[in-house]
């Protein structure tokens, strides 16, 4: 069986907007199965696809986060003085508050657009195995991988100086599809001319060729 990896890539869009499609370049294994055009058309209509589903990637929910906490600061900070705390227990329960809820509401929204997400191309995908299977099938896949690292050093009087480092994960997606190896068959024992753009005669050394040979 034949292995097509098609990664999802974020790219920047006006402002601090960030968007997310699938993007891969046509490849030997797609050989009998979709031509570079087809590829193309394909990865263009899962990508219009999923336009309407958009994930919400780190840095945006990062800036929501950030947001939220400065909107719950000033709203708690305005309904607290009721209690008759000290200003800085204020401050200190205000920001506490915010930084829990605030993370709390923007990790339910990305999940929810992550559901809806992986729902949508599922669904595009199960008609594209419809008519496909058993020649290829189309699978969405999430994969965890490291996207930065937590670094915290310390140093002591001695002089001495420990540091940690935690590796931070995220959910990745991937298209991963599968082409049967019968379509092998397609391209074995054929050999492919290559004319020189400049022939003016019939002789053999006046002609350049390349063979290939695929191997099941």
């Amino acid at each position: 069986m034949k292995i097509v990896i098609i990664p999802l890539v974020g790219q920047n869009t006006s402002g601090c907007g960030y968007s997310y499609l699938f993007d891969s370049e046509w490849c030997l294994d797609l050989h009998g199965f979709l031509s570079r055009d087809e590829f193309a058309a394909r990865i263009n209509e899962i990508n219009k696809h999923i336009r309407e589903f958009p994930l919400l990637s780190e840095r945006v929910q990062t800036y929501f986060t950030y947001a939220f906490f400065g909107l719950l600061v000033i709203t708690t900070a305005i309904f607290l003085p009721s209690l008759a705390l000290t200003p800085l227990g204020i401050a200190h329960i205000s920001i506490n508050v915010a930084y829990f809820v605030g993370k709390k509401v923007i990790g339910n929204i990305a999940r929810s657009r992550a559901e809806k997400f992986n729902n949508a191309v599922n669904g595009l995908f199960a008609q594209y195995n419809q008519r496909e299977n058993s020649t290829a099938n189309w699978n969405l896949v999430w994969r965890s991988v490291i996207t930065h690292y937590t670094i915290k050093m310390k140093a002591s009087l001695d002089g001495k100086i420990k540091g940690k480092a935690t590796p931070n994960y995220a959910e990745h997606a991937e298209i991963v599809l599968e082409i049967n190896d019968a379509l092998s068959d397609l391209t074995a024992k054929t050999v492919r001319v290559n004319l020189a753009s400049e022939v003016v005669s019939h002789s053999p050394h006046q002609i350049a060729v390349s063979t290939s040979t695929a191997y099941n």
